[in-house]
């Protein structure tokens, strides 16, 4: 899969998806190696998901090198960001993290489509 190809299987997921009101692409850039995509996605709850990828590839993978996925409130408010800025080195897992509002705990090595799957379970009404 090249970088542009692993865009565009994110752009149509996150179309496909019933919790997703509004998306807007803010940034998105591919060549043979690299890619980068940023985009904010408002959901039918009204919170909404900014987030952006760097992704390269070997030729045979798409690795996500740096990533940021913020997820909001619709007023704004943090509601669970994951990331892998080094900037918590003493968290198992280093560089991935998840802040939940004041409290950052080690996180793990993921992607765009890995957070969709646990907002969209934390969307759905419990009787589902």
């Amino acid at each position: 899969m090249t970088p542009a190809e692993y865009i565009e299987s994110i752009i149509s997921r996150i179309a496909a998806l019933e919790f997703v009101a509004k998306t807007n692409l803010l940034r998105e850039f591919s060549n043979t190696q690299k890619g980068h995509l940023r985009m904010r996605i408002a959901f039918t709850d009204g919170s909404f998901l900014e987030f952006y990828e760097y992704v390269e590839t070997d030729e045979s993978d798409i690795r996500v090198i740096t990533y940021a996925y913020h997820w909001s409130t619709t007023d704004g408010n943090l509601i669970q960001r994951w990331d892998n800025t080094p900037h918590h080195p003493e968290l198992e897992n280093f560089p991935h993290h998840v802040h939940l509002g004041e409290t950052v705990t080690a996180g793990r090595a993921l992607n765009i489509f890995s957070v969709l799957a646990e907002i969209g379970q934390r969307l759905r009404p419990a009787d589902e």
